[in-house]
């Protein structure tokens, strides 16, 4: 077991990609001194996740070696534990387009925030420039996703109830749009805190036929609601080609504690 210190929250505020590359290192090393070989597992909280995925496409297939790690270990069980793998808008507490901007134009979160806003298109360099990090992310042909593809399992974990900083559907890799049943009951007694626990099946990569206009363009915050949301069903079929997942649904029961459970 390795507590990675590469990529804190303080230390992340450089952007996604910058975090994902320290992370990236640190595997490395930590590895290379068990060994030249072995399993690999990931777990990662919050934004932790997105930096994760991003170190993934640096383990796959790194910029100054031939043959990154993942081609000596065996990767086996990628978890996020709520992750915002759809970014942040237009969710829950930033529903607001105006808000968002706001809060990103004073810089708070940093290129981060930016990044999981969807408002860095065109501000990244290399092969993030012309899109937003997010969606290269996503890009079902790209080496992040062909480096989940490696992973024998993956799992979300999404807080169905108390969170405000990471929207369930972003956590739990749904559509926005999707309809919400009433959060289900803990189980009885309180012995457990899951109350969902299902397998999303993969997906076909390929958007249907009358989503191909919508796809095309500039992408950002002050693109249209229906713009946004092709994006969104984009991200979630370039991440849902990877395999299938498992979605865990955990529920805390912080009644009136809003935002803790995170």
């Amino acid at each position: 077991l390795h507590v990675l210190s590469a990529a804190t929250a303080g230390d992340q505020t450089d952007g996604i990609d910058a975090a994902g590359l320290r992370v990236a290192r640190e595997i490395e090393a930590a590895c290379d001194a068990i060994g030249p070989s072995g399993s690999l597992s990931i777990v990662a909280h919050s934004n932790g996740g997105l930096v994760g995925r991003w170190a993934l496409g640096e383990l796959l297939e790194p910029a100054t070696e031939a043959r990154g790690l993942l081609d000596r270990w065996r990767p086996q069980l990628f978890l996020t534990l709520a992750a915002p793998h759809l970014g942040v808008f237009p969710f829950g507490l930033f529903w607001s387009e105006r808000l968002v901007r706001r809060v990103a134009s004073l810089g708070y979160f940093g290129t981060a925030g930016r990044q999981l806003a969807l408002l860095d298109s065109g501000s990244g360099n290399g092969e993030t420039a012309a899109t937003p990090l997010l969606l290269a992310l996503a890009e079902p042909r790209g080496r992040y996703v062909r480096a989940l593809r490696r992973f024998e399992r993956r799992v979300a974990v999404a807080n169905r109830t108390n969170e405000v900083l990471v929207p369930y559907p972003s956590a739990a890799l749904l559509a926005p749009s999707a309809p919400l049943a009433a959060a289900p009951r803990r189980r009885a007694g309180g012995r457990s805190n899951v109350v969902g626990d299902v397998l999303l099946p993969a997906l076909d990569p390929r958007p249907p036929a009358a989503a191909d206009a919508e796809e095309e363009g500039p992408v950002g915050a002050a693109a249209s609601t229906r713009r946004r949301s092709s994006v969104h069903a984009r991200m979630l079929r370039g991440l849902r080609s990877a395999g299938e997942w498992r979605r865990v649904d955990v529920d805390f029961g912080l009644r009136g504690a809003l935002g803790w459970a995170h």
